[in-house]
């Protein structure tokens, strides 16, 4: 939701203020430089956007992941685990046909994992 939200650095420090001692916040954004955005960058030079869908007028601010990390640190909040949600190389086809191949389904999650830098979504789990 924090991408919906005209100032989220109130809205974090209300999330702050409110969560006790060693809560867990479970938060996440979309990622304007996920991996096809940046193979974009790189190799046709397209400008990184601001937002994955500029037409999508609900997403006030999107954030990068470096962004997005420092944006909770500088909210005083421990960064717990990070983790990539659908990288953009796994389409809706190619995670069906994924389905259909048990050892191959789990790719995408193991790359979430260990790459949520370059996902479409950057889930975080931080706590005060």
């Amino acid at each position: 939701m924090i991408e919906h939200v005209q100032n989220p650095e109130r809205v974090l420090n209300e999330i702050y203020r409110v969560l006790k001692k060693d809560g867990s916040l479970f938060i996440s954004t979309p990622n304007p430089r996920h991996l096809g955005n940046m193979i974009k960058h790189f190799l046709l030079k397209h400008p990184y956007p601001e937002k994955i869908d500029m037409n999508n007028i609900y997403h006030m601010k999107e954030f990068y992941y470096e962004k997005f990390v420092d944006f909770l640190r500088k909210g005083k909040f421990r960064i717990i685990a990070q983790y990539g949600q659908t990288l953009p190389i796994f389409r809706r086809e190619i995670i069906y046909l994924l389905r259909k191949l048990p050892s191959f389904y789990k790719i995408p999650i193991f790359l979430g994992y260990y790459l949520p830098k370059y996902a479409g979504t950057i889930v975080i789990w931080a706590e005060k």
